[in-house]
Parts: C-alpha cells; sequence; structure tokens
C-alpha cells in the first residue's frame, strides 16, 4: 500500500496489487467554505490519473455530517471530476443517514458509485468490478 497524499482531511492511499486506491476522510471538521474548497483542489491533484484502470474505496466513516447548502454547493463543484472515471467506485459510510446522502448525491451526479456499511462488501464489490 502506497500512501499518494495525507492532508488534515484525507488520506490517500493505492493498493497496486489489488488495484484499488483509498481515499479516507478523517474526522477533522472543515471550517468554511474556503478551506473546503482548498481541500478538494488537494485531493484532486493526488487521485490518480490512472483511475480507469482501478476502483476507488471512498471511506466516508469518520466524516463529520454536513448537508447544509454551502457545503454542498461548493461539495458539487468538485465531485463529478473527483470520483468520475474510475474502474468502479464504492462508498463506505456509517449510518443509514449517511447512505441515503451518498446514494442522493451520486443519483444527482449520474454516477454509478455503489455505498454500503461494510467495508468487506464495498471491497468484494469492487474486486469484482476489476474482474
Amino acid at each position: 500500500m502506497r500512501e499518494l497524499a495525507r492532508t488534515p482531511h484525507w488520506i490517500v492511499t493505492v493498493d497496486d496489487a489489488s488495484r484499488i486506491a483509498r481515499a479516507t476522510r478523517t474526522s477533522t471538521p472543515y471550517t468554511d467554505e474556503a478551506e473546503l474548497a482548498g481541500s478538494m483542489r488537494a485531493l484532486r491533484s493526488q487521485l490518480t490519473p490512472d483511475r480507469a484502470r482501478l476502483g476507488l474505496l471512498l471511506d466516508l466513516r469518520q466524516s463529520p455530517f454536513r448537508n447544509d447548502d454551502p457545503f454542498e454547493t461548493t461539495v458539487a463543484r468538485f465531485r463529478v471530476e473527483l470520483f468520475g472515471g474510475w474502474a468502479g467506485i464504492a462508498a463506505v459510510v456509517r449510518t443509514a443517514v449517511g447512505s441515503l446522502q451518498v446514494r442522493r448525491l451520486a443519483r444527482e451526479d449520474g454516477s454509478d458509485m455503489h455505498v454500503f456499511t461494510d467495508e468487506a462488501e464495498a471491497l468484494a464489490y469492487l474486486v469484482s468490478k476489476l474482474a
């Protein structure tokens, strides 16, 4: 497992053997929309350009819950660019509410992201997409 980036808000790794990249959201909250946008730009620069051959596990279990309009508007500017183009993408969330929110956002983006509360199930899904 190689670490590609570590910020206060994200840890990005890739496992070349399994062809799975992982973007893990930390529990550090964003203080404002400017910090969020900066974090999204940093994440964008670290996610591999070779994504068409990789699966992405988006681990959101530690993420502080946010669904206010300024937050969602800022995130929307980056979602398709960050989470599009992968061979497969799976999000792992902690709660049913988190699952509903991520599914709604994926639907808005036209994303094929699958949402799980169990990491093993998410990884099995990605492995099946990479076979």
